[in-house]
């Protein structure tokens, strides 16, 4: 099991490809209201299945299926519009690792190729970036070139 924590609840990812959480899960993961928050005690099976690799930021839950596609989870308290179910990310079905920061998702293709993925932030440098579901820039670390 691999472990990760967010404010307010733990996520694991056991050995058979299933996400569990517990805490203060996002009602919406579990098919709850999103106006009633719940803690759990005991992990619950979140959405989705066959994951191999996981990684949490303050506003979602980014994840590499074992085909080797990307996915996202959005997470929202109060927001009951909000996704309760993965969204892919692009087409590739390569990827072998996913980190993220300062809310941008970076994930690793098998090739080296190094893709930052954002939203649309307010700050001039990027307002030119693509929405979340476009590679913003990409980059293969394993030969240098651009």
């Amino acid at each position: 099991m691999r472990p990760s924590e967010r404010d307010g609840f733990d996520v694991i990812l056991d050995t058979d490809g299933f996400l569990w959480g517990w805490g203060s899960v996002p009602p919406s993961w579990v098919g709850g209201d999103a106006r009633k928050p719940e803690d759990f005690t005991t992990p619950v099976r979140l959405p989705g299945e066959n994951w191999s690799a996981f990684s949490m930021s303050w506003d979602q839950l980014a994840a590499i299926k074992e085909d080797g596609s990307l996915w996202r989870l959005p997470i929202s308290y109060h927001d009951s519009s909000i996704a309760s179910r993965p969204i892919r990310l692009g087409h590739r079905k390569d990827w072998i690792a996913v980190y993220q920061e300062q809310g941008s998702l970076f994930a690793l293709a098998r090739d080296g190729t190094l893709c930052r993925f954002d939203e649309p932030k307010s700050d001039w440098r990027q307002k030119l970036l693509a929405p979340t579901r476009r590679i913003t820039w990409s980059v293969n670390v394993l030969n240098g070139q651009e």
